[in-house]
């Protein structure tokens, strides 16, 4: 068995590409193993067997790891709002070009 270095050097170096991927597939697997065990530590808790403050814990170390394995499915949503709130940065509404302009960007000298 190879350590655990050289192992992580075959991910990362672009060497081995099928490594990589399969490497790549296994940690969304283990992403998703680790939201499915949510349930069975919320199921522990139901039962009396786990106290909820250990199940927190478990439960954000789990939420974690998949947020990061599985990104895709679990990772937090990111939004993008490409307005600006005073409107200063919104586009100018269209308006028609005079010859003398037109001409001018046609000869380069754009103003």
């Amino acid at each position: 068995m190879p350590a655990i270095s050289t192992v992580l050097l075959w991910v990362v170096n672009g060497k081995h590409s099928h490594f990589s991927e399969q490497y790549r597939v296994a940690r969304e697997a283990q992403g998703y193993f680790y939201a499915d065990s949510m349930l069975d530590v919320a199921t522990l808790v139901g039962h009396g067997e786990l106290e909820p403050q250990q199940a927190k814990v478990i439960i954000d170390a789990y939420k974690w790891t998949a947020e990061r394995n599985a990104a895709k499915a679990y990772g937090p949503k990111q939004a993008v709002d490409h307005t600006s709130s005073d409107r200063s940065m919104s586009p100018k509404e269209p308006r028609e070009l005079t010859d003398a302009e037109l001409l001018a960007i046609a000869n380069g000298k754009q103003s």
